[in-house]
């Protein structure tokens, strides 16, 4: 039975006390479980789809390369319960997919015999109601679903209701490139085994800088004809991020995201696209971050986060380079601006490698963003070094347009940690804001390195202690008081 899918606006509840501004969302309501009419082409063997229309699985598959190859617009297949198996023979790296959609002038999957459209309107395929299972002899980079540079406005991805499992080295359960429609991933349950992600010859910082261990990977994406919707996803495992998407308008929530990571850029969401929004997930991975924003007019609210790194880092061999982060705000693209975060939960547990339940980090003058209403929590493990449990981290900012609370909505802060504001080694400007319910020995932790400084007003602090490291220059006030480093 045709899967219909409807956009429809989502009322969201405001933040109570903070009369936060609610942004407009639309979001798909694909429904837990999916009628099962068996109307249309029976499916019995490995191979291809290549004619619009509905089709159906009659039995389990077990293929030794590709399982199923998918071209042209109009196709719903139902896995009707089963099970595929794909890449028992093994094979080439990136050669063989569970069910594989390629452009039309793309042959390297395909003879150019096939018959290929993918150009109508509508649904471009939709697939559920079943598992996909990447064989322990497939090959790297063999992901279960994958969807390669159809540019086509009208094509529509519908992937919902599956159970995906992969294993090995750099495989996702979705990847996706240079699409142009609309991708709606909903209610799918990913475990995600993969515990390498480099391509051959290639180091840890380069695979990780490519974000080849994400579970969920909507690559080379921008300017999408409707927002990407992906909600209601259970991703356990994953060596290095839940989900990344880069298209402008994704909206990415009520999924429930787990990774155990190995590699570093490990965020159960990672957002570098504009004007994305990352709302009610749960992020609780057993080694991780939360949630990422690199771009401009994004949000992340009403998040629940509970989040830890261990010395297993591969890149570092050890920590990761500044621990957990609960929210970690960049700018590395030089337009970012416009972001607001708000009545997200964050917690630390910082364990040996420390972190921050939030992180701004290259942040850039007169570009403006608003964090109120959160509720900061930090777990410092006894005996963990001393910088690592604060509630506010900044490195390289220059936070004058950065809003921290509105309406009287400040931040719940709460840590057994040393210090409520931590400035890291490459100094921070124009840090204003008030940090009340913090009971940590310092105000601040000053840690800002030779030529570069460190202006801030603090004000509803614990005391007026500061922390001022042998590098570290700075100059603002306490609660009025005139703080200075070198002391």
């Amino acid at each position: 039975m045709k899967h219909i899918f409807t956009l429809a606006l989502l009322a969201l509840a405001s933040v109570a006390s903070a009369q936060m501004p609610v942004p407009a969302t639309t979001a798909g309501a694909p429904p837990a479980t999916t009628s099962n009419d068996l109307s249309g082409t029976a499916i019995s063997a490995c191979g291809k789809i290549t004619s619009p229309g509905n089709y159906y699985l009659t039995t389990n598959l077990t293929c030794p390369g590709t399982a199923l190859l998918v071209s042209g617009p109009g196709i719903h297949l139902n896995l009707n319960g089963h099970t595929i198996v794909y890449g028992t023979a093994g094979g080439a790296l990136g050669s063989i997919y569970g069910i594989e959609n390629d452009a039309c002038w793309d042959t390297d999957q395909k003879p150019v015999t096939i018959p290929c459209d993918n150009s109508g309107a509508g649904i471009g395929i939709e697939i559920y109601n079943g598992s996909i299972v990447q064989s322990t002899h497939a090959p790297a980079f063999s992901h279960a679903l994958y969807f390669g540079q159809n540019e086509n406005t009208n094509q529509l991805i519908n992937i919902h209701n599956l159970t995906i499992t992969v294993q090995q080295t750099g495989s996702s359960g979705f990847f996706s490139t240079f699409q142009g429609g609309q991708i709606l991933i909903e209610h799918n349950t990913i475990y995600d085994n993969v515990r390498s992600i480099n391509r051959p010859g290639q180091s840890d910082q380069g695979a990780r800088a490519q974000y080849q261990g994400e579970a969920i990977h909507v690559d080379n994406s921008k300017q999408m004809v409707a927002p990407d919707q992906i909600a209601y996803n259970k991703i356990v495992g994953s060596p290095q991020g839940g989900i990344r998407d880069t298209s402008t308008g994704a909206q990415i929530y009520q999924n429930d995201i787990s990774m155990n990571a190995l590699y570093a850029n490990d965020f159960c969401v990672d957002v570098p696209g504009t004007n994305e929004r990352v709302y009610s997930n749960n992020c609780h991975p057993i080694n991780g971050r939360g949630i990422h924003i690199d771009s401009e007019g994004s949000y992340a609210y009403n998040n629940l986060i509970a989040v830890t790194e261990a010395p297993v880092n591969r890149e570092y061999g050890g920590c990761e380079g500044g621990g957990a982060y609960g929210v970690q705000v960049e700018d590395d693209i030089q337009h970012a601006g416009n972001v607001e975060v708000y009545g997200n939960t964050a917690t630390v547990n910082t364990g040996q490698c420390g972190g921050a339940p939030f992180r701004i980090t290259s942040w850039q003058a007169g570009e403006p963003a608003m964090v109120a209403n959160n509720h900061w929590v930090v777990n410092q493990t006894p005996g963990a070094n001393q910088y690592g449990g604060f509630l506010y981290s900044f490195d390289n900012s220059n936070v004058s347009a950065v809003t921290f609370g509105q309406g009287g909505a400040s931040d719940a802060l709460q840590t057994n940690g040393p210090a409520c504001v931590y400035v890291d080694w490459n100094g921070a400007q124009n840090i204003t804001m008030s940090i009340p319910n913090c009971r940590a020995p310092y105000a601040l932790a000053l840690n800002s390195g030779p030529g570069y400084y460190t202006t801030f007003k603090i004000s509803n602090a614990p005391s007026s202690q500061t922390y001022c490291t042998q590098w570290a220059q700075a100059l603002g006030t306490v609660d009025g008081a005139t703080i200075k480093c070198p002391k």
